[in-house]
């Protein structure tokens, strides 16, 4: 970012923090598409890229006092709120395990909805086909994988 940036950053939140609603709507524009690609890029989902640019949004609405000029600029800012939700969700999705009696597929993961663990396939595909003739290398676990 430049010094020009940093400053038009930095009087856009000044005047919303005022209460000028014209000024959140110019920063949102200014801002969302790169804090959108960076949760698509870190999730892999889009719908998880999605809530977060929004939680993001919704933080800077409510503690944009904890914004501090001096440890950095706004932008720097606002990823590292991006990256504190991505990390809560995946948190959140490591919690959720299957139990030793179900299967993993009956159960309905937000992991489904969207984190890496939704990015993996399934445990049976592993490994890729091998030429006829091979040995099957072992195979881990559905509770080692699921823990992933």
């Amino acid at each position: 970012m430049t010094q020009a940036t940093d400053s038009q950053d930095l009087a856009l939140l000044r005047r919303m923090m005022a209460g000028e609603e014209e000024a959140f709507t110019l920063l949102y524009r200014l801002r969302h598409p790169a804090i959108y690609r960076f949760a698509l890029r870190m999730s892999g989902n889009a719908a998880l890229a999605e809530d977060v640019t929004q939680e993001v949004f919704m933080t800077l609405i409510r503690d944009a006092r904890r914004f501090d000029p001096t440890r950095g600029t706004l932008g720097g800012f606002l990823f590292g709120v991006a990256r504190n939700h991505l990390r809560k969700r995946w948190e959140e999705d490591r919690r959720l395990v299957p139990l030793e009696n179900e299967s993993a597929d009956t159960i309905p993961f937000p992991s489904k909805v969207g984190t890496r663990r939704a990015m993996m396939p399934p445990v049976d595909s592993f490994p890729p086909k091998l030429p006829s003739g091979s040995a099957r290398p072992f195979l881990p676990c559905r509770k080692i994988i699921a823990k992933w």
